[in-house]
């Protein structure tokens, strides 16, 4: 959160978030610690809402790599960044922290959850996640030294 509040002008101009400019050398496990944290706060949303935490999260939290089918990717959110340049000059964030609002899907026949998504913003920051059963081709921004910083109007799909 301090690299975000402290490099916010500079991470409205860039594409990428440079993970080893945020953690050093121990970039590579400090990313994944993110994540880990991301996913702790995920998994209790899934929990809150009445839903079993999907293992893989579990797994992931003790010590797994990677979650296969959580697609996890960071952005930059060009309205809440006008927001801020109008609110004032200095250097100072007004806009603090939040999560989006949550979609999903259940299947009624199974009983169970079959998608989440949301996301999680700092300032005008966040990352963007959907889990879905049977996903395998997540590429999650964790696993890159330079992460993909999208606009929020220009996410992929999946």
């Amino acid at each position: 959160m301090d690299y975000l509040w402290s490099h916010g002008r500079r991470l409205h101009r860039s594409r990428h978030v440079n993970m080893k400019h945020i953690y050093g050398e121990t970039w590579a496990t400090e990313s994944i610690n993110l994540a880990r944290y991301l996913v702790k706060q995920i998994g209790c949303r899934i929990e809150h809402d009445g839903f079993g935490v999907p293992a893989e999260f579990v797994d992931f939290l003790n010590g797994s790599t990677r979650v296969p089918s959580l697609h996890m990717v960071m952005y930059k959110d060009p309205d809440l960044w006008k927001m801020h340049k109008n609110l004032g000059d200095g250097d100072d964030w007004v806009l603090g922290e939040g999560f989006g609002p949550m979609t999903g899907e259940v299947s009624p026949s199974q009983g169970r959850l079959m998608m989440f998504s949301s996301s999680m913003v700092v300032g005008y920051i966040g990352v963007m996640y959907r889990w879905e059963l049977g996903l395998t081709s997540a590429d999650p921004f964790y696993v890159h030294q330079k992460a993909r910083l999208y606009r929020r109007d220009k996410l992929p799909d999946s």
